[in-house]
């Protein structure tokens, strides 16, 4: 009797580029928590790869988890990726996984998701993080709880930036970063000192079109003249003033190369 064979997509091809450069930013070996895992895609690509040792994939949805340990079966990965219904790390125990993803949602619940995990990241315990907004937030509270930030990169991926940090639990709560006494650390804290160092061109490329973002905002609200617009402008006119900054800064960098 012939029986079809079922074809199975690589798991590889079930990922975004964003999520893609998520997964590559984790180091080889750890056991990775999943944290938001939706149908677990980016847990079973890190074990299938050998990136990772061991996925919890968390979700606090059930929806998400059924279809999830559906893909796990499919790609024979039962007992290398493992299923919890999960708020953020509440289903795991400590010493359970070594490092965690949080990636697709906002800096605020990220942090608030990091801030209840006290239990389970302890020292050199390793983030890779993607905010999809208040980046710059998240990495005041990375510099202000305890954490180094390894590595960042940005990626263009349909259209849009995205930032993905690297960071590790040190081992006491006040680790100070080296440049927590610069001048330019609120600057650092929104864009990213190794971003500015990196003299990447995406990153460039989004500075640039921050730059023109902002000159189209100023141009549209001193047309409008009302007090809340004046308001709104000074804002705006601080935050091209900065952005101006670490494009100076950056061609400074590319210039030292």
């Amino acid at each position: 009797m012939n029986m079809e064979k079922i074809y199975i997509t690589p798991i590889e091809n079930k990922l975004s580029k964003r999520m893609t450069a998520v997964c590559d930013m984790v180091t080889q070996g750890r056991r990775v928590a999943d944290i938001g895992c939706d149908h677990a895609f980016v847990s079973i690509y890190l074990v299938k790869s050998g990136r990772a040792s061991y996925a919890a994939a968390l979700d606090v949805r059930e929806g998400p988890l059924k279809i999830a340990k559906q893909n796990i079966s499919a790609y024979n990965m039962n007992g290398l990726v493992e299923v919890k219904l999960s708020d953020g790390f509440s289903a795991l125990k400590p010493g359970e996984t070594d490092s965690a993803i949080l990636a697709g949602m906002g800096g605020a619940l990220i942090i608030r998701l990091l801030d209840n995990a006290s239990d389970i990241i302890c020292e050199g315990y390793e983030l890779v993080l993607q905010p999809q907004s208040e980046t710059g937030r998240v990495r005041r509270y990375l510099r202000e709880n305890g954490y180094e930030i390894l590595k960042e990169t940005m990626i263009l991926d349909e259209g849009k930036f995205y930032t993905i940090i690297k960071a590790i639990k040190q081992g006491h709560t006040n680790y100070k970063h080296g440049y927590i006494d610069d001048e330019n650390v609120k600057i650092y804290d929104e864009y990213g000192e190794y971003l500015i160092k990196s003299k990447d061109d995406i990153f460039c490329k989004y500075l640039s079109h921050e730059h023109d973002k902002y000159i189209s905002i100023i141009e549209t609200l001193e047309k409008s003249g009302s007090d809340g617009a004046m308001t709104r402008l000074a804002e705006i006119r601080d935050k091209l003033d900065m952005i101006d900054t670490v494009i100076k800064m950056t061609n400074n960098e590319r210039r030292n190369v």
